[in-house]
C-alpha cells in the first residue's frame, strides 16, 4: 500500500510538474503579448500625439498670418482702412470749399438784392 502511495504521488507530482510548466510557459507567452502590446500603444500615443502637435502648430500658424495680414490692412500706409481716413479727409475738405463758396455767393446775391 505504501508503494502506491508512492507511486500516486509521484505520478500527481509529475503531472503537476507539467501543469507548472505548461503554466510558465503561457505566462512567459503572455508577458511576450503584454510588452509587444505596449510597444504598440506606445507608438500609436506616440504617432498620433505627433499628428495632434502638427495640427495644432498649423493651425496656430495659420492664426498668426491671418493676424499679420488683418494687422497690415489696419496699420498699412496704403491700406484700406488708411485710403478710407484719406478719402473722407478731402471729402471734408471739398464740401468745406464748396459751404465757403455757397456761403459767399449767398451772401453775395442776398447783398444784391438789397442794393
Amino acid at each position: 500500500r505504501l508503494l502506491e502511495d508512492v507511486l500516486r504521488t509521484a505520478a500527481t507530482s509529475r503531472k503537476a510538474e507539467r501543469d507548472i510548466k505548461r503554466l510558465e510557459e503561457e505566462a512567459g507567452s503572455l508577458n511576450k503579448s503584454l510588452i509587444q502590446k505596449t510597444q504598440e500603444l506606445e507608438k500609436f500615443i506616440t504617432s498620433n500625439f505627433k499628428e495632434f502637435y502638427d495640427s495644432i502648430l498649423k493651425n496656430y500658424q495659420e492664426s498668426c498670418e491671418a493676424e499679420r495680414l488683418v494687422n497690415d490692412s489696419v496699420s498699412d500706409p496704403h491700406s484700406p482702412v488708411e485710403q478710407s481716413v484719406a478719402t473722407r479727409n478731402e471729402t471734408e475738405r471739398l464740401l468745406q470749399q464748396h459751404q465757403n463758396n455757397f456761403r459767399k455767393w449767398t451772401a453775395a446775391q442776398q447783398k444784391e438784392l438789397k442794393d
